[in-house]
């Protein structure tokens, strides 16, 4: 006997989204991915990321200061035992 195709051959995507651009890529209710419809960030959005990244640099250097304060009266305390 033989075996009769029906249609074309399908194609099965997974599941899983793509993670090639995730700041390009929106959720919708269910399962369904797709790319968001202002894939291009506006003003507020760069207005936030500028804010953000001084921020970060900010705390970096914070945490820089700190990090060399440390290091410093650890030096001390062993000098002194």
């Amino acid at each position: 006997m033989t075996c009769v195709r029906h249609g074309p051959p399908v194609t099965v995507h997974s599941a899983k989204p793509s993670f090639e651009n995730p700041s390009r890529v929106s959720r919708h209710p269910g399962n369904d991915i797709r790319p968001g419809r202002n894939s291009t960030p506006g003003i507020s959005e760069l207005r936030e990321l500028r804010q953000l990244r001084e921020e970060n640099g900010r705390l970096k250097r914070l945490v820089a200061d700190l990090s060399l304060d440390r290091q410093i009266l650890q030096e001390i305390v062993s000098k002194k035992l």
